[in-house]
């Protein structure tokens, strides 16, 4: 009996642990519905909050420190937003490591900015970032290195506008920034508008068992079985 129990858990886990790995849906975080924060640009707001239930957690899971964040007047939802002057720090703490994403607008670029071709928006982290979203050819996306040589993997994540004139250019989709591994923190950043125009998102989720896990997993599984039979 204990030998068919044992079993039938280690069945259950890796059933778990492959439903995890396929279906790694980030939950975006909205300032107003989710965190309390108002919209209409006003701020910046510095606080730290729980948002374990907003991810199905159990609470202290995951805390998010927001620094120095701004929100647009957007309605009926609400999203962050940035200009040249302004950068704002996601900090996460807690006991369960998640992966971000950062969804920012289409539009990338000002009116009112002197070329718009110098317009650059992007994610700065101890943590690599990719760009998973498809761009137009008028936007290039790039990355520069971090200079703490603690921190390898990190740097600058940004989506350049190549489009060679002033005004915004407006690209097919958002531009989606997201991170391979659990962050610690990341930063928000715009060299263009002085009028807290860059709208983006912010969005977690638990990172999906490597394929290396799973194998180390079922080869644990089949040492047990061999341990058991002797």
């Amino acid at each position: 009996m204990i030998k068919k129990i044992t079993h039938l858990a280690i069945l259950a886990a890796v059933a778990l642990s492959c439903s995890v790995a396929s279906a790694q849906n980030f939950t975006f975080i909205n300032p107003l519905t989710d965190l309390g924060i108002p919209t209409g640009g006003s701020g910046p707001f510095n606080s730290v909050f729980d948002i374990s239930s907003e991810l199905g957690l159990a609470p202290g899971s995951v805390n998010l420190a927001v620094t120095n964040g701004f929100t647009n007047a957007g309605s009926p939802s609400s999203s962050f937003t940035i200009d040249d002057a302004n950068e704002t720090t996601f900090t996460l703490s807690g006991t369960t490591p998640v992966a971000a994403q950062v969804s920012h607008g289409s539009f990338l670029g000002s009116e009112t900015f002197a070329n718009g071709s110098q317009a650059r928006d992007g994610v700065r982290s101890p943590t690599s970032f990719s760009l998973v979203s498809s761009l137009d050819p008028q936007f290039q996306f790039g990355s520069t290195p971090d200079a703490d040589p603690n921190t390898p993997a990190g740097g600058n994540f940004f989506v350049d506008n190549l489009s060679g004139g002033a005004g915004l250019e407006q690209n097919s989709s958002s531009f989606l920034f997201q991170s391979a591994t659990p962050v610690s923190s990341f930063t928000v950043f715009s060299n263009n508008t002085t009028d807290l125009n860059n709208n983006f998102s912010i969005g977690f989720a638990v990172p999906e068992p490597s394929s290396g896990i799973l194998l180390a997993f079922a080869t644990g599984l089949i040492a047990l079985r061999r341990n058991r039979r002797s």
